[in-house]
């Protein structure tokens, strides 16, 4: 939850609880899942992971995911805070919390992410704002004490982001520009060979 860290749950136990649509019960439990200072069924807690924010503000998600690694997964999340990784089992902190740079490039607020397995390492890619450019960040997590950015591209678009999917090694960018129509595109880029974010081209309103 925003504000409150990464919180892991028993889906089970939240499935269970949840009311069959379209009860008073279930609007309610929608409702609170989407509120500051609300819950549901918090006894399906099973940890709480603090994320601090910048500068003491509350921390902002924007993308969170779990990558398998040994025995157990891999949380990598992206918000106001940049880049946060952590597992169950650390619930006193994140393994690594921090704006990780690239030449010139920063990930000081990240706007979307997926995960992918490129060459045998586990892979963040995450779409964020560096000063006032929207770039795009591959970032090796094999390692999550020690993350390394393998490459950097800015995303030259005519809207901002709105979502990042990773098909293998192909990584699918959505834009959305606020005009009447919504103008809409998706940006195509190629991460096969990690030192470099290849661009591909521009796939218009999709």
């Amino acid at each position: 939850a925003d504000g409150e860290g990464i919180q892991i749950l028993d889906v089970e136990s939240m499935r269970s609880a949840l009311e069959p649509c379209c009860s008073v019960g279930y609007f309610k439990a929608v409702s609170d899942l989407n509120l500051d200072q609300k819950g549901f069924n918090e006894e399906a807690l099973i940890a709480s992971i603090p994320v601090p924010g910048p500068s003491g503000q509350q921390s902002f998600f924007t993308g969170i995911k779990s990558i398998p690694q040994s025995a157990e997964p891999l949380i990598v999340a992206t918000g106001n805070f940049g880049l946060a990784l952590a597992r169950e089992s650390s619930p006193g902190g994140t393994l690594y919390r921090g704006m990780p740079s690239k030449d010139g490039e920063t990930l000081q607020y990240g706007l979307a992410l997926d995960v992918a397995s490129v060459e045998g390492y586990d892979i963040a890619v995450v779409a964020a704002l560096s000063g006032s450019r929207q770039v795009l960040m591959t970032v090796d997590v094999t390692n999550p004490l020690l993350p390394v950015v393998r490459s950097v591209r800015e995303i030259v678009a005519d809207g901002g982001v709105v979502d990042v999917l990773v098909n293998g090694t192909l990584v699918y960018v959505s834009t959305q520009k606020a005009t009447t129509p919504a103008s809409l595109g998706v940006e195509v880029f190629d991460i096969s060979e990690l030192s470099t974010v290849a661009y591909l081209g521009r796939i218009d309103g999709v």
